[in-house]
């Protein structure tokens, strides 16, 4: 395992600690923070390692194997394409922003990623107790100014929404992100749905988080795929000890369930789990 999902916590609760004083309108004219990277793409490497080198019919896949190739495949429907918006804004949350005018401030980057060159501007426009979002991308010898995301959020950064558009060449929205974050009780929720229409996968969606509500697991994810209409897969990690359990509904009734130790060798699921 490379990474814990309660590194995604981890990079919450730092952005928490400053947030109410830099998101904070103030006469002091502080800069908004941006929201924690981990609400525009989070993290799931937590289960790269469990994914089978090969996917099929014939391959019987562990508990814990299931739960992971669940996880990677939709995570990889998110992030194909989004590699440059991903870079820019994980560029811009350690840097320090240009005051434009009273109520805005700006991000601006330029970096090369694989062959290429981009320049970027992120503009954030503060609005009594809200902060809008967007991200210009530009390419050189290629597109100009290409919006590749907007969002907003609340002053204090505790809720909000992003907006992902496919690609300068197909500029529909293709992801909303809506997120919570609650920093006292050190959960978190955030939910990846894609809602281009002509996409096959029109309405799916993942829902994943931290929360203090289960005694044995602290992480959650739901995840649910247009193409199969009713099919709901709810899967639950402990982040210590990384024990967990998936379990398959079928228009809310449930049709299997399978759990797996700090090993990730399956075991028998308990009514108390």
């Amino acid at each position: 395992m490379k990474k814990r999902m309660h590194q995604f916590m981890a990079l919450v609760l730092m952005a928490g600690l400053i947030i109410p004083l830099g998101c904070e309108k103030d006469k002091e004219g502080e800069a908004p923070q941006l929201p924690p990277a981990a609400t525009f793409i989070t993290d799931f490497s937590e289960f790269e390692d469990g994914v089978p080198l090969k996917k099929s019919t014939e391959l019987e896949l562990t508990n814990f194997q299931q739960a992971a190739f669940t996880v990677w495949y939709f995570n990889s429907l998110l992030t194909i394409g989004l590699a440059v918006p991903v870079h820019a804004y994980n560029m811009a949350v350690d840097q320090t922003p240009e005051r434009i005018d009273n109520n805005t401030w700006e991000w601006s980057n330029d970096f090369d990623l694989g062959e290429n060159s981009y320049q970027t501007i992120l503009t954030a426009v503060v609005e009594e107790e809200m902060v809008d979002w967007e991200m210009k991308v530009s390419k050189t010898d290629g597109f100009q100014d290409f919006i590749w995301f907007t969002g907003s959020c609340d002053i204090l950064a505790t809720e909000g929404t992003w907006t992902l558009y496919e690609t300068p060449a197909d500029p529909h929205a293709i992801l909303d992100i809506d997120w919570t974050v609650d920093y006292e009780a050190e959960t978190c929720d955030v939910t990846y749905e894609v809602v281009y229409e002509s996409s096959n996968y029109y309405g799916s969606y993942i829902n994943c988080g931290i929360t203090d509500d289960n005694p044995d697991y602290d992480a959650y994810y739901s995840v649910y795929k247009s193409t199969e209409p009713g099919v709901v897969t709810w899967i639950y990690y402990n982040t210590e000890t990384h024990a967990g359990r998936i379990e398959v509904y079928l228009n809310d009734d449930l049709q299997s369930e399978g759990c797996w130790d700090e090993n990730f060798d399956d075991i028998a699921c308990t009514s108390e789990e």
